[in-house]
């Protein structure tokens, strides 16, 4: 960094390099309580009683930000400062002090010239020692603590519980960690972790661990941002505080995933001809990387319009040799030319047979992680749920609204408050809005695109925005005025909704009967719909139908929507409405209310959508 600033240097190669573990340095260890008994590294476990070695290469290339915006280069983060300090004379050399690692945290963020708290993930040391754990944790909870830190808005980790400690490339291994996790807008997930220490498991720590990867979604008042710790035997302390060069995600994480090989040909012979060519390619000792690389070029060749398709979806457990013997094998003996297999091969030719009819999900379809792992992989998913974080905040004046889809890891079994934090009509209806806008951008890379929509209740405003009739900008602000005026709307009882398993006719035969306060509210199909309104009716028509036998199921909703409870929203909302710009439709959307399509006058589109 000092060659770097002082002009000395224009490129400097760093890193950590440590291949050093002999029979000499597990003796030098055993000297220490450092080495766990039970053979295992688990940082921050309340069971953790010592590190293992690791062996270790780690480089990475620092330049100036301005000369590797100059030369385009890829910038996979940006190093903001490095705290450093030293314990000064202690117990021993192996025992650390909270203190001296204080000091170089402050030292770190006083350099930067920003608070801890805007720090949402903390690379520790993190060895797995009990006093190390504790120490450290104990310095980092007085720093963010005293920085304003929210209660669990920053993840903690450490590298060594998967590769142990790699002492002298122990710090590069954590450092290119954040670094791809910056890069790559994932939270990582620490392993082998039971039960946290008691500390992190206190509602009020900054602190929250994760046992799976988790969507890094960006804070409307600051970049994404990480800090690194690397802490040696005789208090030698150092904290690296990193930041995104870009708040875009750029690619798509195939890993561990699945593999999409796509081939088209003029001809059944071409695409025969194509599948032997790969059939041949992957027989030699392929790596898995270069099967990536072919499965990539083989997307990057297909063309849609060309006459004679298919295409191969392996899992990664499933040999692909397998898979082409078996795409060979069914293309000869084919009949027609139309086809699919349960092992993932889809055959098609010709022109697309029918269309496509998108149709988007209401409220009650949420649930908390949903389409956790597609926003972890698919850059489209993190771009539509930035931006709808960014409008929660505007609107409703808080962050979070990833943090209640995708909240941090409960150890205290309180996923029932999860669950109704996301179930509120304010958060619910935004939510629902950004992962299914998100998950139809992802399909669209696909080169997937609907030819009609419609929604759901809710999700009818989403079909407006797939489709094009409304910005996804106006989507995201009517989303969450429409969700704070129905929560607003139904008052101290804002009611219900319960599905149940009747025909149309009976059903409403049913509610004049036995239950006039509620409405039909949802005609999902002939033998199902659903009733709404005030709770207690709702208990009532329950009683009643369970001694009937007749199957119903309350909704997961906060409010009796399409009913008189929520009524009192309709003239605010399309009040509000007047200020989105409806563009002409590129492809018809079918109205819940009335099932035929939208009406291209943009009064009439409004009326019809706040009603």
């Amino acid at each position: 960094i000092l060659e770097l600033r002082s002009g000395r240097s224009d490129l400097v190669i760093s890193g950590g390099v440590d291949t050093f573990n002999d029979i000499f340095m597990y003796m030098c260890f055993s000297k220490t309580p450092a080495l766990s008994p039970t053979g295992d590294a688990r940082p921050f476990d309340h069971q953790g009683d010592g590190t293992i070695l690791g062996e270790g290469l780690g480089m990475v290339v620092l330049k100036r930000l301005s000369d590797a915006v100059r030369d385009g280069d890829r910038i996979y983060a940006r190093i903001l400062s490095i705290g450093t300090s030293s314990d000064g004379k202690g117990a021993a050399i192996y025992a650390p002090t909270a203190a001296g690692q204080q000091r170089a945290l402050q030292d770190a963020y006083q350099l930067a010239g920003i608070s801890p708290s805007t720090i949402e993930l903390v690379e520790a040391h993190g060895t797995g020692t009990a006093v190390g754990d504790a120490t450290e944790l104990q310095a980092l909870q007085e720093v963010y603590s005293r920085g304003g830190s929210q209660p669990a808005g920053c993840a903690l980790g450490s590298v060594k519980s998967q590769i142990g400690h790699t002492k002298a490339a122990a710090g590069a291994a954590g450092l290119i960690k954040a670094v791809l996790s910056l890069h790559h807008k994932v939270q990582p997930p620490s392993i082998k972790i039971r039960e946290p220490l008691p500390e992190l498991q206190n509602e009020n720590t900054p602190f929250h661990i994760e046992s799976s990867p988790r969507p890094w979604i960006r804070r409307p008042d600051s970049p994404r941002r990480a800090a690194v710790s690397s802490f040696g035997f005789g208090g030698s302390n150092f904290h690296a505080i990193l930041e995104e060069n870009s708040p875009g995600r750029t690619e798509t994480d195939w890993q561990q995933l699945a593999r999409l090989f796509a081939f088209s040909a003029s001809s059944k012979q071409k695409l025969q001809h194509q599948l032997e060519q790969i059939r041949t390619a992957v027989t030699a000792d392929v790596s898995q990387l270069q099967l990536d690389a072919i499965a990539q070029d083989s997307r990057a060749r297909f063309r849609n319009h060309d006459e004679h398709r298919l295409t191969i979806t392996q899992d990664i457990e499933k040999s692909i040799e397998a898979l082409l013997d078996e795409a060979l094998r069914t293309l000869a003996e084919e009949k027609d030319p139309n086809w699919n297999l349960p092992s993932g091969i889809d055959r098609g030719s010709g022109p697309a047979r029918g269309s496509l009819a998108v149709i988007f999900p209401g409220q009650g379809s949420q649930r908390v992680d949903m389409l956790r792992t597609t926003c972890c992989r698919f850059p489209e998913m993190v771009q539509v749920v930035d931006d709808a974080e960014c409008a929660f905040w505007n609107e409703q004046g808080e962050a979070g609204l990833a943090s209640k889809i995708w909240p941090p890891r409960s150890w205290n079994q309180e996923e029932g408050a999860q669950e109704e934090a996301l179930r509120r009509t304010d958060v619910a209806q935004p939510a629902i809005g950004a992962v299914s806008l998100g998950l139809y951008r992802v399909l669209g890379q696909f080169g997937i695109e609907g030819d009609m929509f419609g929604g759901h209740s809710f999700g009818e405003l989403t079909a407006l925005a797939a489709s094009g009739r409304i910005r996804e900008t106006d989507f995201h602000q009517l989303a969450n005025f429409r969700g704070r005026l129905m929560a607003r709307a139904g008052g101290s009882d804002a009611g219900s909704m319960l599905a149940v398993a009747l025909p149309i006719e009976e059903l409403e035969r049913f509610v004049l009967d036995n239950c006039p306060r509620l409405v039909i509210a949802n005609r999902n199909a002939p033998q199902q719909a659903v009733l709404s309104g005030p709770q207690s009716a709702i208990a009532d028509a329950m009683g009643i139908l369970d001694q009937r036998g007749i199957r119903n199921q309350k909704l997961p909703v906060a409010a009796a929507f399409h009913s008189a409870e929520v009524a009192s929203a309709a003239d605010p909302f399309q009040e509000i409405l007047k200020k989105a710009r409806f563009h002409p439709s590129k492809a018809p959307i079918l109205a819940n209310s009335t099932g035929r399509e939208y009406p291209q006058d943009e009064d009439a589109a409004r009326d019809l959508l706040a009603h």
